[in-house]
């Protein structure tokens, strides 16, 4: 299975002051592609700890490692510089960066954006990549993405902005996921069980996975109480669409014939 990862950096996130919309966005596009992520975590603007994340993600095997945050001019957006001491690498000066950056400041300046034009050193240090990495166009902001390819794993370094993380993604790192996930078929649906209690429920959808290849389950419970009904999603994977409707009907017939057996039980 292909793993993927989000390490959201930010303090603010971590404060409760921005919700991390970025993470929960990104997470619904590689599911509608037909991936699945693996992990997603919140780090603060330090490179201890970013780098650290950055080899951790590696360490497990991750396939594809987005990060979003941390690419801009102030002294405390470090996620490039975290990623290369996480991996090992040094940083430079992109010469190809460095004028998408200095483009996007004069077209600013040019709109009354900005007040100046000038290339100062907080500006030039958007340009500055690890070393291997590939700048990739922002439509929205003048910070660009990156995107490297290190010890297995690609990485996908995006702008906090949600505007220019949704700008990259769709342009740079959608068509990369698309290919990646071509063959893969990822089906979900939800479905009602008759049964209120999540500890009866639980031995239940074990036994379905169990028997099941590709399936997984899991309850939805909305609170505790007489008269609940506790929901199920319903996921499947398979190689073509076929497959995964075929795996969804056997999931959904299978559980239907387990619900049934433990209501009968009850009685």
């Amino acid at each position: 299975m292909i793993r993927v990862e989000i390490i959201a950096v930010g303090r603010e996130i971590l404060t409760g002051r921005t919700l991390d919309t970025n993470s929960h966005w990104i997470a619904g596009r590689i599911t509608a592609l037909g991936g699945a992520l693996g992990r997603i975590v919140s780090v603060d603007d330090n490179l201890d700890d970013i780098s650290a994340e950055i080899a951790s993600s590696v360490a497990r095997g991750a396939d594809v490692v987005i990060t979003t945050g941390g690419l801009g001019p102030t002294a405390d957006d470090m996620t490039l510089e975290g990623m290369a001491r996480g991996l090992g690498r040094g940083l430079s000066l992109d010469a190809a960066a460095l004028e998408f950056v200095r483009k996007r400041y004069e077209l600013f300046f040019e709109q009354g954006y900005v007040d100046s034009k000038e290339m100062t050193p907080s500006r030039r240090k958007m340009a500055v990549i690890p070393e291997g990495g590939e700048w990739l166009s922002n439509g929205v902001g003048a910070a660009p993405g990156i995107k490297l390819e290190a010890q297995g794993t690609v990485f996908f370094a995006l702008p906090g902005v949600p505007e220019e993380m949704r700008s990259i993604f769709e342009e740079s790192v959608e068509p990369f996921l698309r290919k990646l996930f071509s063959g893969i078929v990822r089906l979900e649906e939800s479905m009602a069980t008759g049964i209120g209690d999540e500890s009866i429920l639980t031995p239940i959808l074990k036994r379905v996975m169990k028997r099941l290849k590709g399936v997984y389950l899991k309850p939805d419970p909305k609170g505790f109480g007489t008269g609940v009904d506790i929901g199920v999603y319903i996921s499947v994977r398979a190689d073509d669409k076929g497959k995964a409707r075929a795996r969804m009907n056997c999931a959904r017939r299978m559980l239907l014939s387990e619900l049934e057996s433990a209501r009968r039980g009850s009685r």
